[in-house]
């Protein structure tokens, strides 16, 4: 019989997201969009100890002397670390508004277009590529012996 709920869910396939993720991070490195930061480790996952590293890397990255956090309604820096290695960056970053840290393993592509600089470290490079790489099945050709 007819159900009460719809579900309006579209099935996506998985070649056409990791394709939709390659072009939309090369679209933001080809605007200089990423920034690649040697390391940004907080030893304690302190909100005022990680806008302090904000600050001072702002003042060293030009890609970011334009970028605003702290306001509501905007989204303005995207974090993206190595798996779990930083579960400090996490919850600091969580209570300033604007920002949004997620590892490499979780990015979404409305992520990935939605915010206006994407912050990584070199360890995230593995990651990303295992992502936005096509996955090629084992297909077997079969030669034909038409002469």
């Amino acid at each position: 019989g007819p159900r009460s709920s719809r579900n309006w869910e579209l099935k996506v396939n998985e070649k056409v997201i990791r394709k939709a993720l390659a072009v939309a991070l090369s679209g933001k490195w080809k605007s200089h969009c990423v920034v690649w930061l040697k390391e940004f480790t907080l030893g304690a996952p302190k909100t005022k100890q990680f806008v302090g590293m904000l600050r001072q890397a702002r003042s060293k990255v030009d890609a970011l002397a334009h970028v605003v956090w702290g306001e509501k309604d905007r989204q303005d820096l995207l974090f993206l670390s190595a798996g779990t290695s930083n579960p400090a960056l996490i919850r600091a970053s969580r209570n300033v508004p604007g920002i949004k840290a997620v590892s490499a393993h979780d990015l979404a592509v409305e992520d990935a277009v939605g915010y206006k600089v994407i912050i990584a470290t070199p360890e995230v490079i593995p990651t990303l590529m295992r992502r936005c790489s096509v996955k090629k099945d084992n297909v077997k050709v079969q030669s034909s012996n038409i002469k």
